[in-house]
């Protein structure tokens, strides 16, 4: 479920809880704020976003991919999942107005900060706890670039 290890939490708080493997990596409903009770209405009060890199990097040292915000992609999504298009890489073909949001926010349970939990967004949509990451494609000549750490500018 993460690139730390599987997900840990158990059905009785559905993801509310601490989770060993997701803690150091993302910030989420247990650690992003005060409040554990998963009866308080709002469940998300006091929960807020952090500043990028407090949390360990993926193995490409890119850092907040899980929680922390949303990240709204480019990949093309419709209500009931990819219909039909490819699960790997389902880049947008214009032909849709919805797309998914990705990695779960601050204020989700553990069970929504997996990289395969998706959310639909339109094009033009925002909400609380959705940011996007700002990346291009680099084109390196054979044989040079292997050993170039990835560095991000925002999220």
């Amino acid at each position: 479920a993460f690139y730390t290890g599987d997900i840990t939490f158990n059905d009785e708080n559905i993801g509310y809880s601490y989770d060993k493997n997701l803690d150091p990596i993302a910030w989420y409903w247990w650690n992003s704020g005060p409040g554990t009770d998963i009866t308080q209405d709002p469940p998300h009060e006091g929960k807020i976003t952090h500043p990028v890199e407090k949390k360990q990097p993926n193995d490409w040292q890119l850092h907040d991919m899980l929680g922390n915000v949303m990240e709204w992609t480019w990949d093309r999504f419709s209500g009931g999942g990819f219909d039909g298009i490819p699960q790997t890489d389902p880049l947008d073909d214009g032909t849709s107005e919805r797309h998914a949001k990705k990695g779960g926010a601050a204020f989700a349970p553990s069970r929504i900060c997996r990289a395969g939990s998706h959310f639909e967004s339109t094009i033009d949509g925002c909400s609380h706890g959705t940011g996007l990451r700002f990346v291009r494609t680099v084109s390196w000549p054979e044989g040079k670039g292997e050993h170039l750490k990835v560095t991000e500018t925002s999220k």
